[in-house]
């Protein structure tokens, strides 16, 4: 795939709990042939807690906890596909490194969509018994800002990840 002279060959997918970071991530570091970086493991890897019990810690540990993988993410090799936290995009600080590093594509997803993909939420911190609020209150503040970053913007609510994966691919070849 070409490479565009001003960014290195990586994708960073950012959206929502529930919009197929890691699902479409790994269809498209297939269909590409680039590692995946997934930003959970890595910060469970480099931890020894899954992220839920990290949460314990609070939103602001786990937050930095999960801006630390994600920096770590710009500073692989390229090529990479790496699904990011989606606490990520609130650190406007790291947006130049973003943009320096690679391409940032939002899996845009509506609230009853996501609500239908986290389920009952187990594992994921923060979705008590009502996660369409959780999820509305969270989107009202980061949806902008996802789109504000994004260098494609990718609609799943209706896409299978391998469709979803293979419009980022087409794009990326255009770049």
């Amino acid at each position: 795939m070409p490479t565009s002279p001003s960014r290195p060959s990586r994708v960073f997918l950012m959206g929502m709990m529930g919009s197929g970071k890691t699902t479409v991530g790994k269809e498209l570091a297939g269909q590409l042939g680039w590692p995946y970086w997934d930003n959970d493991l890595r910060l469970h890897a480099s931890t020894g807690e899954l992220t839920d019990e990290l949460a314990g810690l609070g939103p602001e540990h786990l937050h930095a906890l999960e801006a630390e993988q994600a920096l770590l993410a710009t500073r692989q090799p390229p090529p990479l596909v790496a699904g990011l936290a989606s606490s990520v995009v609130e650190r406007q600080s790291l947006w130049p490194t973003f943009r320096a590093a690679g391409w940032s594509v939002y899996l845009r997803a509506t609230v009853a969509t996501l609500v239908t993909r986290v389920g009952t939420g187990e594992g994921r911190p923060w979705l008590d018994d009502n996660p369409a609020a959780f999820l509305t209150r969270a989107l009202r503040t980061r949806g902008p800002l996802y789109e504000e970053l994004a260098d494609l913007s990718v609609d799943v609510d209706d896409l299978l990840p391998v469709d979803a994966a293979a419009r980022i691919g087409d794009w990326l070849t255009r770049q």
